[in-house]
């Protein structure tokens, strides 16, 4: 679903994604994601409210995965005041993200991390190669080296930046044989 204007959705060279759905609503929203990035079926990128999503090169989502920077709908106080802003999400270098996992507003995973299956993220963690898990995730390990090595004779080398505003493709540097095309749903 893409609603609003001077949107982005930009894919780095070498990902590849098994039926991802992009959630954006509102204007000045982005999604970035790093090169050689993949995700198994059924992930998740919602950004609403002019928030972005960042991810880095080399991660791996299994499947299932949702990633949003909203809650998708206003909390207000007793004065009327909104009490769950939407915010920026960031997600490091080389992270693995484990099935059914939950990567809520606000989240920040550092790069070499794992983020265990059914795990909810809801704040932001600094040091690199940590293991997170659990609802709340907490750190569970630290010290680790996740190297993802993502490479599969099955990824296509492709780079796109859409502008949502028009739907246009800003920039197309395929360089496979037969592009894949990402389809923009109104």
């Amino acid at each position: 679903m893409f609603k609003g204007n001077n949107n982005v959705v930009f894919i780095g060279r070498g990902c590849r994604m098994s039926k991802a759905t992009f959630w954006i609503s509102g204007d000045g929203n982005s999604i970035t994601i790093g090169d050689k990035t993949t995700t198994g079926n059924n992930c998740q990128f919602a950004t609403l409210e002019g928030t972005s999503i960042t991810i880095g090169s080399d991660c791996m989502f299994s499947h299932d995965i949702y990633v949003r920077t909203s809650d998708s709908h206003s909390i207000v106080d007793k004065t009327g005041k909104r009490i769950n802003k939407s915010k920026n999400i960031i997600i490091g270098d080389h992270v693995w993200i484990g099935l059914q996992s939950l990567i809520l507003k606000g989240s920040a995973i550092p790069n070499n991390s794992v983020v265990a299956a059914r795990s909810t993220v809801t704040r932001s963690f600094e040091d690199p190669g940590i293991i997170l898990s659990g609802a709340p995730a907490r750190k569970m390990k630290e010290g680790i080296n996740n190297q993802l090595n993502v490479g599969n004779n099955n990824i296509y080398m492709a780079q796109k930046v859409y502008s949502l505003k028009n739907d246009n493709v800003i920039n197309d540097m395929c360089t496979e044989e037969k592009p894949k095309n990402i389809i923009l749903d109104k």
